[in-house]
């Protein structure tokens, strides 16, 4: 089948990346990790979870009735891969770490998972690029994978199109592995640090795991920094203009419009490009370009960093591409235009 482009979303033992000749570097599975998905005739209390000197595990409900459990236990840790898990063992484990095995039976899903985290050493090598877990492997803490993996694919989907359709040189697909690498390599740090609080047992990563759960309840502005980090909402991609306003990059909140109830997120579009214009008074409005899509009208109540934005260029993928400030008109609606060519949206002829 001839394409112009050939994307690996196959997982870390993509066929893609190792036939285009990638290189995934890193370092091998120490802790083995097990899971299984069953039915629980006495299941714990809502959001139960559990961590001492016997292991750590995690018990959460799931759709038709079942439950799935995570945990981790002294004996994960190991550099050969242990077997297939059978209920028995599962249950032998549960009732160590929690002392009970909640009545588990008629398991769906047993499984174990590794944290060999590795990393592509190129996101794109001519028509060939890579995307999700065949560009970064990790262990499974939290899910965090998932985020970087659906904004990999967000990244290169409108830049694909944006070339595909010829609106953008394919050196536009080159940022891709500029921008995303570098989150991949911090996916991998955090992980890493994940799984050391996660897989150490001993009276000092106890004590150490309570010094943190202190301080992630008693300082708001640590929690949200962790939880921006590991959820990838805080990924902020370098500007390439050395005066870019330091919104550049980015991630635009759902801001809300005065007079109105819908908000910025449902005005993004995988095709377009969204130019917001809250002080607009004639000067730049609605641009006649391809792949551009206009709201003009005041925000509501806007945060303090965008206070002084007078006009606003958000990319398909939510992260702001252009800021401008400048409170005579003509040199705004100058400067708009210049970040619109710079994006790829040139005007209609």
């Amino acid at each position: 089948m001839p394409a112009a482009h050939l994307v690996g979303c196959d997982g870390a033992r993509s066929t893609v990346r190792t036939t285009a000749g990638i290189g995934f570097p890193g370092t091998p599975s120490t802790v083995y990790g097990w899971l299984a998905d069953v039915y629980l005739d006495s299941p714990p209390r809502a959001g139960f979870s559990t961590f001492g000197p016997l292991g750590g595990l995690m018990v959460a409900p799931m759709p038709d009735g079942r439950y799935r459990l995570v945990g981790v236990s002294p004996d994960s840790l190991t550099t050969t891969r242990p077997g297939r898990l059978t209920l028995a063992e599962l249950r032998d484990k549960t009732i160590a770490v929690a002392g009970d095995d909640f009545g588990m039976r008629d398991p769906q899903w047993l499984s174990r998972f590794g944290n060999a985290t590795r990393l592509a050493d190129r996101y794109r090598r001519g028509r060939v690029l890579l995307a999700g877990d065949a560009a970064h492997q990790h262990f499974p803490a939290g899910g965090v994978g998932m985020n970087v993996g659906i904004q990999d694919a967000h990244n290169l989907g409108w830049k694909l199109a944006a070339t595909l359709t010829g609106r953008a040189p394919d050196s536009l697909l080159d940022t891709y592995h500029d921008e995303r690498h570098p989150v991949g390599a911090r996916l991998a740090e955090h992980s890493r640090a994940q799984t050391a609080l996660m897989s150490s047992f001993t009276p000092e990563n106890l004590a150490l795991r309570a010094l943190l759960n202190d301080m992630i309840a008693r300082r708001p502005a640590f929690n949200e920094d962790l939880a921006q980090s590991l959820t990838a909402l805080a990924v902020h991609y370098p500007a390439t203009a050395p005066d870019a306003h330091p919104l550049t990059g980015t991630r635009a909140p759902d801001l809300a419009f005065t007079g109105s109830d819908s908000k910025l997120f449902s005005l993004l579009r995988a095709d377009a490009h969204l130019l917001l214009l809250p002080h607009d008074a004639g000067h730049a409005s609605a641009p006649d370009r391809p792949g551009l899509v206009v709201r003009t009208g005041p925000l509501s109540r806007p945060p303090a960093a965008w206070a002084d934005v007078r006009a606003a260029l958000i990319r398909p993928d939510g992260h702001v591409a252009w800021i401008g400030t400048e409170e005579d008109g003509a040199d705004l609606a100058t400067a708009a235009q210049k970040a619109l060519t710079a994006s790829a949206l040139p005007p209609t002829v």
